[in-house]
């Protein structure tokens, strides 16, 4: 059986199986959208869907540190995030579709 990749979350610095993070993506705008499907070009950031992990890495500005670049929403980020774990669907900027059973 193959071994699961491993990815560090950015709020709380625990390593953890990739299926249970949430791939963050930073567009060419500098907006952070969720990358439901892991497969979106470009630098990630993996993060737990806890309003905790989320909160840690607003506060010590992980998001700025892991794309290498100054980013933009992140107020609405923590709902995103808190919303997918709570509904199934949830349409994220009106192009992303993430099904929270792959969260």
């Amino acid at each position: 059986m193959a071994k699961e990749p491993a990815r560090t979350c950015i709020g709380c610095r625990k390593v953890a199986e990739k299926r249970e993070l949430v791939r963050i993506v930073r567009n060419d705008g500098g907006l952070l959208v969720v990358d439901a499907r892991s497969c979106a070009p470009g630098r990630g950031a993996y993060l737990h869907p806890r309003t905790g992990c989320v909160d840690s890495a607003m506060r010590s500005k992980a998001f700025a540190r892991a794309f290498k670049a100054p980013v933009e929403g992140l107020n609405d980020m923590n709902k995103t995030i808190c919303a997918a774990t709570i509904n199934s669907t949830v349409q994220i900027n009106s192009t992303v579709t993430i099904n929270s059973s792959t969260c």
